[in-house]
């Protein structure tokens, strides 16, 4: 291997970061803070000079006590104050002032003077709004309840308000379940950042966390499973929400302005209901909580009355609890292959005339629809619920990319929008950073200027199969002030650099709220060059200005530099970041195999995945291997079609002896091994002959994230043409959760010996 760089300098990792470290203190460096630093930014912001003081006199007004009680009680327990009863002729106070003047219900304008601060809003939403913001313009121990007895904040004229009404985030508590305290602790960050929804997933198939009076046994048997992966104190994990734990925190979430929308999943991810009352399900078949992640075949029964009865019963008491008047159903990744086998569903497609098991799910779904409009709530679910045709006034929430949103906004429904792309914190830094996110817009591509209405705003969201209580700081924070700003401020003009600066003066704030927050970004990005002549190479990146990178390849030292780490044979390169004489981030892993298909040009009979698409075009011979993170941006994907890959050495034949295809199984995620690899030859380009098949070893059950290389081996042969083909599984097997469904296949090389 060579590796061409200038003025490296190697050395061992402890010596690394012990230079990073003297460097940094014999540098003196320390951040100034800046004195505004809002997050989100706001509409209009003058900068005044002069500042006002705080101190033990200052006084607290309010234009109305009655309407603005919460909002001085919140205010008062941050920043202690003297309520007082003067109207005017006061100076040394804060006033909040309810005035029809301002447009906008959760408008409001700040006004900082010397001798006095005003917070005018048409509402008491906007008050509070307003408040946040002067929090914000306090010292960093506003938030920490350790305010000294006197301080300044900076005099400023600021309008503002929101670009969209539905600001939110998901908080998934069925897949892990959350503590009360800590879903209230989330209520209060939300606030922080003018964030007016709460979505908070309360079944699954994981865990069923609302108590419904009439049906005990959904949180006697359905909150709980079995602890296979040694997350509880014993033999069970769960836990759920007591109806007095649910007004408590509705109440909590009210006076912080913040709707709280549960979802109640229908008719999939419900098997913890189908484990307390197997009657509800197609097969009447006793099951336990389930205790995996994935998708599910044990779905509602569509076909039994008693389904209808029970869904309208549990949501009566669901209306109760929640005033919101959206609530969620879910209506996701529903397999219909229960419904094909049963009977009552079937029966049901003949006698409602309907075309199949897709109009079922609508004529199950208009229903529940029914019964919410005759409640005066309005339904919400994932962009599903428009296959086999959307119920009257429902809420699309699109997270399958825009085109859910499109579809609605074409249709004249709402649309909510929290594409993966960009609004899945689940997802890695890897996959959607910091940047990512603020790339975000609701509005999708196109839609026309008199249906941006129909836009109600969006969402990031939590799922937690791999997040609990302890990890979800890290995962959602820093990103969600990124999903603050569009949602509240929709820049245009997106100007990353100042947002970015003005993340790194938050880090104190979330810091003193306890934040446990993660990163912004991969560190690394390594890029995969070829260079004429010369071959593949590699080169790593740092993902902002004060990141330096470090590499070493097969377990050497561990050399900083700029230049491309040529390739000549099969090698592991690791990279590592350091930030302020600290190691951040993870160590990137990057898997080289030099082989005789590297650059070779092939073409597809079927082109892969948007979804999983590596890098493009010749991704696979390229010679970089994936990861058992089938999301790590070296896989190409497959929904039901073949890989069938078609190489050209007419002009210069090459020797061969063996094909390997490098694939990934999870089923769990429906992906599996090809049934086979084939693979054939020709002289002509036109006519085909098999010189080898061989098929995985991988047990299609094994669960995972399994790697195989899938060897076919022959005669040593000349070849002109080749043609490389990996049969798809097809569908997910009878035995698998979501039997019947597309099969993916998954490849990230295919190496050529």
């Amino acid at each position: 291997m060579r590796i061409f760089r200038k003025n490296i300098k190697c050395v061992n990792l402890t010596s690394l970061i012990l230079l990073a470290i003297t460097v940094l203190c014999s540098c003196g460096h320390k951040e100034q803070p800046a004195k505004i630093c809002l997050l989100p930014l706001p509409r209009q912001l003058l900068v005044e000079p002069g500042s006002f003081e705080f101190n033990s006199k200052t006084k607290l007004y309010a234009s109305t006590t009655d309407s603005l009680q919460n909002e001085i009680t919140y205010l008062m327990e941050k920043i202690p104050l003297v309520l007082s009863t003067e109207s005017a002729g006061e100076n040394n106070r804060v006033e909040l002032i309810l005035s029809n003047e301002i447009e906008g219900i959760e408008a409001y304008n700040l006004n900082v003077t010397p001798v006095k601060i005003t917070i005018t809003a048409r509402s008491s939403a906007g008050v509070f709004y307003g408040i946040q913001t002067l929090m914000q313009l306090c010292p960093t121990e506003v938030y920490s309840r350790a305010l000294p007895a006197e301080f300044a904040v900076p005099c400023a004229e600021i309008s503002d308000s929101p670009a969209f009404p539905w600001r939110g985030m998901l908080l998934d508590c069925s897949r892990h379940f959350m503590k009360k305290d800590f879903v209230k602790r989330y209520i209060d960050l939300l606030a922080y950042l003018k964030m007016n929804t709460l979505h908070w997933h309360l079944v699954d198939d994981q865990g069923w966390r609302i108590e419904i009076k009439k049906y005990p046994r959904l949180t006697e048997v359905g909150a709980w499973r079995e602890d296979v992966k040694n997350e509880g104190d014993g033999e069970k994990y769960g836990g759920y929400y007591s109806q007095d734990d649910i007004r408590e925190i509705v109440d909590y979430a009210k006076v912080r302005h913040i709707n709280v929308v549960p979802e109640i999943e229908m008719p999939g991810h419900c098997q913890s209901a189908i484990a307390a009352y197997p009657e509800l399900s197609c097969t009447g078949d006793s099951l336990p909580v389930e205790t995996r992640w994935g998708v599910f075949k044990e779905i509602y029964c569509a076909g039994n009355p008693e389904t209808d009865k029970f869904l309208k019963d549990v949501l009566a008491e669901v209306l109760a609890l929640f005033p919101s008047k959206y609530i969620h159903i879910g209506g996701d990744e529903v397999p219909k292959y229960r419904w094909q086998h049963c009977a009552k569903c079937q029966g049901t497609i003949k006698r409602e005339n309907l075309t199949g098991e897709e109009e079922l799910q609508s004529f199950f779904l208009r229903k529940i629809n029914r019964f919410l409009k005759e409640n005066d709530r309005i339904m919400v679910g994932w962009d599903e619920i428009a296959e086999g045709g959307l119920p009257e006034d429902a809420v699309v929430q699109s997270w399958r990319g825009f085109e859910g949103a499109n579809h609605a906004i074409k249709n004249g429904h709402s649309t909510i929008v929290s594409p993966t792309s960009h609004a899945y914190f689940d997802y890695d830094v890897k996959e959607t950073d910091l940047k990512q996110v603020y790339r975000f817009s609701p509005i999708p591509t196109g839609c026309p200027l008199d249906s941006i209405h129909l836009v109600l705003g969006g969402e990031c969201n939590l799922w937690s199969e791999h997040a609990p209580q302890q990890l979800v700081d890290s995962k959602v924070f820093p990103r969600i002030l990124a999903m603050a700003e569009v949602l509240w401020t929709n820049p245009t003009e997106r100007q990353y650099g100042d947002f970015y600066q003005r993340v790194q003066k938050h880090y104190l704030r979330l810091q003193a709220m306890g934040v446990a927050y993660g990163h912004e970004t991969a560190p690394i990005i390594a890029k995969q060059i070829f260079f004429k002549g010369n071959g593949p190479s590699l080169f790593l990146k740092n993902t902002s200005p004060d990141l330096e990178i470090f590499f070493s390849v097969n377990d050497g030292p561990f050399c900083v530099s700029n230049a491309p780490i040529m390739l000549k044979e099969t090698s592991c390169i690791r990279g590592i970041a350091m930030k302020n004489g600290k190691r951040y981030g993870d160590t990137l892993v990057v898997h080289f195999t030099q082989h005789a298909g590297i650059a070779a040009v092939y073409k597809l009979k079927t082109p892969f995945s948007e979804y999983y698409k590596a890098h493009g075009e010749g991704s696979l011979s390229d010679g970089f291997k994936g990861s058992p993170d089938f999301r790590d941006g070296q896989w190409q994907g497959w929904t039901s079609d073949d890989l069938v890959a078609t190489y050209d050495f007419s002009e210069d034949p090459i020797t061969l002896s063996q094909v390997t295809v490098s694939c990934l199984q999870s089923n769990n995620s429906w992906i599996f091994m090809p049934a086979e690899v084939c693979v054939e030859i020709s002289t002509d380009g036109t006519i085909f002959t098999t010189i080898g098949v061989a098929t995985p070893n991988t047990d299609p059950r094994a669960r995972g994230h399994l790697l195989e290389e899938i060897k076919v081996s022959f005669d040593t042969t000349t070849v002109s043409y080749l043609r490389v083909t990996a049969k798809n599984a097809g569908r997910c097997p009878e035995w698998h959760e979501a039997a019947g469904s597309p099969a993916w296949l998954f490849v990230d090389e295919i190496i050529l010996e």
